[in-house]
């Protein structure tokens, strides 16, 4: 279906133009994300009163959002979301990807009885448990995560995009302490994608705690090829703390400590 909207010449619908945003966006490179936004914008302005719309684009922008901090951004993120629950807030795909929008702006609180409804809706839609995961993360809440993570992975094991929500299980397990389950959900997310961030720096912050110095280093490496911006300890901290409650942010504190020490320890590759 994703292909088939893809190969469209033209003249969509909106929902098509939705289905085009999300085919995209489901890409998870630089280009594809704009495309995504592209078709999204594009669905809101074809039928303005349509709710889906608004919260795929909601959700398409936080996406950008927690990779710049933009606090624009952020503001558009939010009215589109209450646009959307303000259209239909009965919808269970609308309530789903507004929690996840909401969610990655630091709205969690606000997010998470959204991403609860969906779930009441619709028990079975695995997207739906992963927004839930993500709420209760932002929270603080790692070891209920990881309950509400097991349930996600029970109904879709091989969903697509499962690096994400490999990603939330590795910081719970991060939060927690738990260094080498962390380290094997990092590992197992950046088999799926190995540009994300997230995971990457995971990676690189157990392997120092578990005493694996060589490897630690050569994966503060491999961030650094990623790019200064997601992965720089500074940078990495305020992502945190703006999208984070206190409760997440403090859990987090010593990971976060370790980061910055491996990565100051870590002599910069000379150019070739």
């Amino acid at each position: 279906e994703m292909e088939r909207a893809l190969r469209k010449p033209g003249d969509w619908t909106a929902w098509e133009a939705v289905a085009r945003s999300i085919s995209y966006f489901s890409r998870f490179d630089a280009e594809s994300q704009k495309l995504g936004e592209l078709e999204a914008r594009r669905a809101v302005a074809l039928a303005p009163e349509y709710a889906l719309a608004h919260a795929n684009l909601a959700h398409v922008l936080s996406a950008t959002f927690t990779q710049t901090l933009d606090e624009a951004l952020a503001a558009e993120v939010r009215a589109a979301a209450d646009r959307a629950l303000a259209l239909d807030a009965g919808h269970p795909t609308v309530l789903w990807k507004t929690a996840r929008a909401l969610a990655s702006i630091g709205l969690s609180e606000k997010a998470l009885p959204l991403a609860e409804r969906s779930i009441a809706l619709m028990p079975y839609n695995a997207i739906a448990h992963g927004s839930h995961v993500q709420c209760i993360m932002n929270l603080g809440r790692p070891q209920e995560a990881l309950s509400a993570y097991d349930e996600e992975a029970r109904l879709a094991p091989r969903a697509h995009g499962q690096f994400f929500i490999l990603g939330l299980r590795s910081q719970a397990h991060l939060m927690l302490n738990e260094y080498e389950a962390a380290l094997e959900a990092a590992k197992t997310s950046l088999k799926e994608f190995a540009s994300y961030s997230t995971t990457a720096v995971i990676r690189a912050t157990c392997l120092a705690a578990l005493s694996r110095n060589a490897e630690a280093q050569e994966a503060v490496r491999a961030c650094r090829r990623l790019g200064p911006a997601p992965v720089h300890p500074d940078i990495w901290e305020q992502a945190w703390r703006r999208i984070v409650s206190p409760e997440a942010f403090a859990l987090m504190g010593p990971a976060n400590a370790l980061y910055r020490d491996l990565w100051n320890a870590t002599p910069k590759e000379s150019a070739a």
